[in-house]
């Protein structure tokens, strides 16, 4: 490996590391703490903001964390709902 690549790889490893230290929000979160302009954690409908889609794409700018959903048959815990 050329020594500027091991270099690079070096690099990417601390500051992957520092980054991960110096991150100071950690599970479990607050209740208030954002997750979005228009939700808190606590929350168990999460909204996004309109702008924040896709260009084109649905209009799927709820998460609900309390009623069932179905991906190819298979029951998940979570709803993407418009």
């Amino acid at each position: 490996m050329p020594d500027a690549q091991l270099n690079l790889s070096i690099e990417h490893r601390l500051w992957r590391a520092h980054a991960r230290a110096d991150q100071s929000m950690r599970p479990p979160y607050a209740y208030e703490t954002k997750v979005t302009p228009l939700s808190r954690y606590g929350e168990y409908i999460w909204l996004f903001p309109d702008d924040w889609l896709p260009a084109g794409s649905r209009n799927r700018r709820k998460l609900l964390f309390l009623e069932p959903a179905f991906i190819d048959g298979n029951q998940i815990g979570l709803v993407v709902e418009a």
